[in-house]
């Protein structure tokens, strides 16, 4: 199954990528800054397809918390939205979206190891929701640590591409 996503700001353009055959379509942005349009087009497509992809920043709370919060970037990570994570998912959640994929922007591409405590919150939070990993993964023992966590799927562009992970361990 694709998920197709990347400048879809439109009834017309969500229309076309799964009328072209893609499981689900990914939204970013929009669902940042309109997140009752999201909700529109949950109820035109239906919940399981349309994921909306969050790229958030780990921000310093500032209340010296053991928790750390997170704020969704927009525009190619070049904005950033006026709500923190956990109130943009439980207002897109109440819109009817199931399908929430997040990455952790300081760690996508690094091979640093996925931000573990992250994806563990959303899975807390929010046990219903499917939640998709990204950022950072290095291996297969990343990959296990996050099944542990509870998530429905993670992406793994940057290790398949260095080849430090095995696609058939992946995929099959």
């Amino acid at each position: 199954k694709i998920q197709w996503g990347g400048g879809l700001r439109d009834t017309t353009s969500v229309d076309q990528v799964l009328e072209a055959g893609a499981a689900r379509a990914i939204v970013g942005s929009v669902a940042v800054t309109a997140p009752a349009q999201v909700g529109r087009w949950v109820d035109q497509f239906g919940a399981d397809r349309i994921v909306v992809a969050l790229d958030v920043r780990e921000q310093d709370s500032g209340s010296g918390g053991s928790e750390p919060s997170y704020v969704p970037a927009t525009a190619g990570w070049v904005q950033s939205g006026d709500h923190d994570l956990w109130e943009l998912v439980t207002t897109l959640a109440a819109h009817g979206v199931r399908w929430f994929l997040s990455t952790d922007i300081n760690r996508d591409g690094t091979k640093r190891g996925p931000n573990v405590d992250l994806y563990r919150g959303f899975v807390r939070r929010y046990p219903t929701l499917a939640i998709q990993a990204s950022g950072g993964i290095r291996d297969e023992a990343d990959l296990a640590e996050l099944e542990g966590v509870g998530l429905a799927a993670a992406v793994v562009g940057r290790t398949l591409l260095d080849g430090t992970l095995n696609a058939e361990a992946v995929f099959c």
